[in-house]
């Protein structure tokens, strides 16, 4: 049914589309057509207004993004901009040695951090000099790491930002 009622949109060439979440109900498969469709139109200069919740199908297809929150525009930007302004980033530690205590409260752009015997997860403002303070705070409780991953900001996060 899906399918059919994308079918019909796209039957006649138009210079601009409404997609009311295009890809909602389909299958994996059929997610990529619409969104192999989407990119083409895109590429031939065509205007799609795509309404989706879906922060990773908006950020993957959309040029510019519009957050709206219970009715009310909150902000229009690229994804990358959009991104840029949450100004956090998530760390994630794996260590070598266990440890039972850890206070990061004094860590400069420090947001929020959890941890248990082998595991760190921080979130940061977006900063060198943060991640520096973080690793040298870690090293004065004997703690060895094993590995580091720094985790990219998602629009969810950037979303449930600006909500707050």
């Amino acid at each position: 049914m899906r399918r059919t009622q994308l079918a019909r949109t796209f039957l006649v060439e138009k210079d601009i589309y409404f997609l009311d979440e295009p890809t909602l109900g389909q299958d994996p498969v059929g997610r990529v057509k619409v969104w192999n469709l989407i990119k083409e139109l895109a590429k031939r200069r065509v205007t799609i207004f795509l309404a989706t919740n879906d922060m990773y199908e908006a950020e993957t297809l959309c040029s510019r993004i519009c957050f709206i929150n219970k009715g009310k525009i909150i902000t229009i930007s690229s994804p990358e901009r959009l991104k840029a302004l949450s100004g956090t980033i998530k760390v994630e530690i794996d260590c070598i040695n266990t440890f039972n205590r850890l206070d990061l409260s004094n860590v400069q752009g420090l947001l929020n951090y959890e941890f248990d015997k082998k595991t760190i997860k921080v979130e940061l403002s977006n900063s060198g000099e943060a991640i520096v303070d973080l690793l040298s705070k870690i090293k004065e409780y004997g703690i060895k790491v094993e590995d580091i991953r720094i985790k990219r900001t998602r629009l969810e996060d950037v979303f449930m930002r600006l909500i707050r």
